[in-house]
């Protein structure tokens, strides 16, 4: 956007779920390139909503004539990168939730003291370090984080207090010839107290998981894991020129193959929700072997045979590094 390396997004979704977002980055204000912003907001509502977890497996609750849940909420972030591998975030954002009674008499806890309404303001600090070769399929070096925020300040009105503090470690190394290791270490503590169910997620969303248990969640308020990959490079970097494709920027096509092992364990606690949920307050792990393809866009495709402490096993595929 405007020729800066700015970025301009929107969304407009309409039908049975219906959303509208906008955000607006620039990652540098100043001749020296340190500061950058950002700012966004956001608009939704469902019919179909996750109103709790059973079993480690979320319920849906459905009702074609009625919006189950409306949502909106805006946010704007800092940034300041002093030198090339140091990162320094900041964020305020505001959150405002409604959902149908109807969603309550299922799930009294979806919400703060039962209440069809909830508002927080948040407030959040990153720092990064960022020491790896490539940061989207990593072979060598670190990465460090660690995060510090604030949902819900009740002295400006809103309906929730959590304070929680999380980080990750990432650690990759090449052990000589064509192998390779990598470990990660992963940890979030927050309070166990006046926690709605919408706010408690651990395991489970997005990269932060136990491989063997893609088909569970596991809530808590606090956690930690660990993955571990011993990789192989079955087939260094090949380029293929892809002749039928007319574009010369697609037509050639770099790839390479890992064979790797795998194993994953992680720990929730759950003081909350952990009646039904008998994965959590107990350690879990996870796993296998598998394919990785690392092909050119930085594209990852991972295929992966893995088991689980049920005694459970199956065929995975994902689409971003392993660690």
């Amino acid at each position: 956007f405007r020729g800066r390396r700015e970025t301009f997004s929107a969304t407009l979704r309409l039908g049975y779920t219906q959303r509208m977002s906008m955000s607006y980055s620039v990652p540098f204000l100043d001749q020296a390139r340190r500061w950058g912003a950002s700012v966004s907001g956001s608009f939704s509502r469902n019919r179909q909503t996750i109103y709790t977890t059973e079993g480690n497996k979320q319920l849906n609750f459905r009702w074609d004539d009625v919006y189950s849940k409306t949502e909106y909420g805006f946010s704007g972030a800092v940034s300041y990168r002093p030198d090339l591998y140091e990162s320094h975030f900041l964020d305020a954002g505001f959150r405002h939730i409604e959902v149908n009674d109807t969603l309550l008499k299922l799930n009294p806890d979806y919400l703060i003291n039962g209440q069809n309404t909830q508002r927080a303001i948040s407030l959040r600090y990153l720092f990064r370090v960022e020491h790896r070769d490539l940061v989207v399929y990593p072979l060598r070096g670190t990465y460090f984080d660690i995060e510090l925020g604030k949902n819900g300040f009740p002295v400006l009105g809103d309906d929730i207090s959590i304070i929680y503090l999380a980080s990750r470690f990432k650690w990759y190394t090449p052990l000589g010839g064509r192998w390779y290791w990598g470990s990660s270490m992963s940890t979030k503590l927050s309070g166990t107290d006046g926690q709605p169910y919408i706010n408690t997620r651990a395991l489970g969303y997005g990269r932060e998981s136990i491989r063997g248990y893609e088909y569970y969640l596991i809530d808590g308020q606090r956690y930690f894991l660990t993955r571990n990959n011993l990789k192989f490079e079955l087939l260094p970097k090949k380029v293929v020129n892809a002749k039928f494709i007319p574009l010369n920027k697609f037509n050639v096509i770099p790839f390479s193959i890992y064979f790797n092992l795998f194993f994953d364990a992680g720990y929730v606690r759950d003081a909350l929700y952990f009646e039904n949920n008998p994965l959590s307050n107990s350690w879990q792990y996870g796993y296998g072997a598998g394919l990785d393809l690392f092909t050119y866009y930085d594209l990852v495709f991972r295929v992966e045979y893995s088991f689980n402490k049920l005694g459970e096993s199956g065929i995975f595929l994902h689409f971003t590094a392993p660690i």
